[in-house]
């Protein structure tokens, strides 16, 4: 499979709901390419939607270091954060991702982060509802179940 193939079949498993499969598509671009932004949006989408959170928040990180402006990374940066119960770390990058680009699910989870930021420093324990809802968790905050297909960015 020539590396657009692959590229292209990585996308589409994930649109499809098999980030697992996407994963292992995409990995030997991620190793080939490791600057090409595209590449790495698509590994790290699919790491997050395979729960494998550090590799994620690895790749969101490095994406927002090869392109500071990139909102749906720091989106994804941030959601990681928050998956990870990391909540004041996710603050500034949901809130550059919302700045930079008004998507209603990066203020939803600006909100969400906020309100727990809020709660612990109340003295109140809250855990991302979002990441425990027993379903896999996407970027947007929805799961597996409900659905249609992932935030392209």
């Amino acid at each position: 499979m020539d590396p657009v193939e692959r590229f292209r079949s990585a996308q589409q498993l994930l649109t499809d709901g098999n980030p697992h499969a996407a994963l292992t598509v995409v990995e030997p671009l991620v190793e080939a390419e490791p600057d090409a932004v595209a590449v790495l949006v698509v590994a790290a989408r699919a790491s997050f939607d395979s729960a494998r959170l550090e590799r994620a928040e690895q790749l969101f990180r490095r994406i927002v270091e090869l392109d500071p402006t990139h909102h749906y990374a720091h989106a994804g940066l941030g959601r990681t954060l928050q998956r990870r119960s990391r909540h004041r770390e996710a603050l500034p990058h949901l809130r550059l991702a919302t700045a930079l680009h008004p998507e209603p699910w990066y203020a939803q989870a600006l909100a969400r982060a906020e309100a727990s930021v809020s709660s612990v420093d109340d003295g109140a324990t809250t855990v991302d509802a979002a990441s425990t809802d027993g379903g896999a968790t996407t970027l947007d905050g929805s799961t597996t179940v409900d659905r249609e297909a992932p935030p392209a960015g």
